[in-house]
């Protein structure tokens, strides 16, 4: 009991539930016997209250008492509640000294009670279906031996249960037996052993034209074309065995005419002991045939309707009300059948329900025939709320004049579970993914910055160049100026040497901080330069480590000026990159091929190498960020993915051809801008 989880309490308390139920017992009359056995086990006790009890889901109803008059008490924890959680037998010396007991409400009253002890009442399969108990005024020791015997008392109880039972089970064949015999539309006999016929059904006069007289007590084979006879006998010997016969057979209609009938046989058991024949006969005719298919038919829905799993109900048209239940739909909302038959269906919703909407709802599925399949929830008995999945249809006659409303519900309470599960698995994945995306981006822009600084010494040689021009200008300014001490027109030069110093310090300050805004990955300036003058700086920035590597550039440039609008540094860089890339193809020495051309309003620069060229399947990828084919060697694969970006800044575009064993060729297209004039140049 301890390991069960309150799933399996709830399944197991519904399940002792519908056994009172189909017990009889809590519907029963007073028992005189069990009157009789609580009188008994007041006077072999020697206490004041003796209490037969059968519990449902909220209330303990005494079945029969001495010296309590109350026939229903709510449950509570401590007393007859303790003995039907546990199972067990239950004994309260003093219920006002025990945690749980003394808060029972009939527990330290003036007439409370102090000693109890309670023994379960069990059913052939152990469920308990109740207790039998006593209980007095004052405190109380009690002995195994009571123990036992009132253990004892509670399993005379329990015999008379059964009893109660079999006696359900004999009315229920009683009931079974004229239903099959009263039955209007099939024709039924009753055959003794020796083939005498006992009984008949209105319908059976109806089909063979004899009245009462001329059949009962006599023989069957009287009626059965003497052609049928031995095939006849033969199939009621194995009833008579406990068999089960289906046949075909030809017997004579009172107007001496042969009908063909299909006969169906099976054995009833009487009192004493005797088997007889239960004989169903249908005529074959074709009108008779299809009022048997109708028969047929509804007795399997009946037989599909009551062994659903689903819980199926047949509800009025007209308000709502439960008409008929099956046993799942008993057993899903806790109420019995009875129970139920006298509520609407919207009494069993959790929240409430107008009767205007109720209607609504009535008014729109006798419109439709029928609804779609959605989810709600219905309150059990007990006040759980259970979601289920329901759909309905509205039954016509042949007028198209609503009979009923049949609902179908089904307990979907595992697979809210399971979504319940799933999303928040999902959510957990998400948010994994989620995190791992931003460590990924993180690892990324740290990357692209380490390499942006790496580059920065590459472009060391480059500044230096740039930088050299404007400062050899401004020292030529400066000895000018000197060499014009004693010219009439010294203020003049002065100020112009002064004007033009102040010009290429501006200059040198403008590269230099472009450089810094690279370096630290912030928005750089652009303006027109020639892109032939930043190629020749990315050479001269490579020309060292070309020759390291045993590498060989040739270089063909177009004569024509090539403007473009950039940022010169980082176009040094992203050629510096490329180069590089073209100088490691090849271990062995790599020969390398620099062509610049313009053409139109583009103007083109191709790096070309002999390497070990890239496979078809990888070339899209040599631009993705961390894809590199020289891992070993140290590559990061940012060089061409941050060159990319750089281009594409500027407006033009990055593309890599390859053939393996063959090489590799990089082309870079930018468009033509219209002059070569800097910032500085245009103040």
């Amino acid at each position: 009991m301890a390991d069960s989880t309150p799933r399996d309490r709830e399944s197991d308390e519904r399940d002792r539930i519908d056994a009172i139920m189909s017990s009889g017992v809590f519907d029963a009359p007073p028992n005189p016997q069990l009157d009789r056995i609580t009188r008994m086990a007041a006077r072999v006790f020697d206490v004041p209250i003796v209490m037969a009890t059968v519990i449902d889901s909220d209330s303990i109803w005494i079945k029969s008492s001495v010296g309590f008059e109350p026939r229903c008490l709510a449950r509570a924890d401590g007393l007859c509640e303790t003995v039907i959680e546990t199972g067990r037998f239950v004994h309260r010396y003093d219920a006002r000294q025990h945690p749980v007991a003394k808060l029972h409400p009939l527990v330290d009253t003036d007439t409370g009670i102090v000693f109890y002890a309670g023994a379960p009442v069990r059913d052939a399969e152990g469920r308990v279906l109740g207790t039998f108990c006593i209980a007095d005024h004052h405190p109380r020791a009690f002995s195994e031996r009571e123990q036992q015997s009132l253990q004892d008392f509670a399993d005379w109880v329990v015999d008379l249960i059964q009893r109660r039972r079999a006696e359900l089970e004999r009315d229920a064949d009683r009931r079974r037996y004229r239903a099959i015999i009263e039955n209007p539309t099939v024709s039924v006999s009753e055959i003794d052993e020796s083939g005498i016929v006992l009984n008949v059904n209105q319908a059976a006069l109806t089909l063979s034209g004899y009245d009462r007289s001329e059949l009962v007590g006599h023989s069957y084979l009287k009626y059965v074309d003497p052609d049928f006879q031995s095939a006849t006998l033969a199939g009621f010997e194995s009833v008579s065995s406990g068999g089960f016969i289906e046949l075909d057979l030809d017997l004579i209609h009172k107007d001496g005419s042969i009908h063909t009938y299909d006969i169906s046989a099976c054995p009833f058991q009487i009192a004493s002991g005797e088997t007889h024949a239960i004989v169903m006969m249908w005529d074959i005719s074709e009108e008779s045939i299809n009022e048997a298919k109708v028969v047929i038919a509804e007795k399997r829905y009946r037989q599909l309707f009551e062994t659903s799993r689903d819980a199926m109900a047949f509800l009025s048209p007209v308000d709502g009300r439960h008409v008929e239940v099956n046993g799942a739909y008993c057993r899903m909302t806790g109420h019995s059948k009875e129970a139920l038959e006298q509520m609407l269906f919207t009494d069993l919703s959790p929240t409430e329900i107008t009767p205007e909407r109720a209607r609504e709802y009535l008014e729109e599925l006798r419109t439709t025939g029928v609804t779609q399949e959605n989810e709600r929830e219905l309150r059990h008995k007990d006040g759980s709320v259970i979601p289920v999945s329901t759909c309905a249809w509205l039954l016509t006659d042949d007028q198209d004049e609503p009979l009923a409303i049949l609902s179908r519900a089904r307990d979907i309470s595992e697979q809210k579970r399971l979504e319940i599960e799933q999303a928040q698995q999902q959510d957990h994945l998400e948010a994994q993914v989620a995190e791992r995306t931003r460590e990924l981006e993180d690892s990324l822009t740290r990357l692209r910055r380490a390499e942006r600084l790496a580059s920065v010494g590459t472009l060391a040689s480059g500044l230096a160049h740039q930088i050299n021009n404007p400062i050899g200008s401004i020292l030529n300014s400066a000895e000018y100026a000197l060499m014009c001490e004693n010219d009439e027109n010294v203020n003049t030069i002065w100020k112009g040497a002064l004007l033009e110093s102040v010009e290429q310090a501006r200059r040198c300050g403008r590269i230099v901080h472009s450089m810094l805004q690279y370096s630290r990955g912030e928005p750089t300036e652009r303006w027109p330069e020639d892109l032939g003058a930043v190629l020749q700086r990315a050479l001269n920035a490579t020309q060292s480590y070309a020759k390291a590597r045993q590498a060989t550039i040739k270089v063909s440039e177009d004569e024509r000026p090539t403007p473009v609008m950039v940022n010169p540094i980082e176009m040094e860089q992203v050629l510096v990159n490329i180069i590089n890339n073209a100088i490691e193809s090849n271990a062995a020495g790599a020969n390398i091929a620099v062509r610049l051309v313009a053409r139109e309003k583009q103007v083109y620069v191709a790096i070309t190498d002999d390497g070990r060229g890239i496979s078809p399947e990888n070339t899209s990828r040599v631009l993705d960020p961390f894809y590199t084919t020289r891992q070993r060697e140290g590559g990061t694969g940012l060089g061409l993915s941050v060159a990319v970006g750089i281009v594409d800044e500027f407006g033009g575009t990055l593309t890599v051809e390859s053939e393996p064993d063959t090489g590799t060729t990089v082309t870079i297209a930018m468009p033509l801008a219209a002059s070569t004039t800097t910032p500085e140049e245009r103040l």
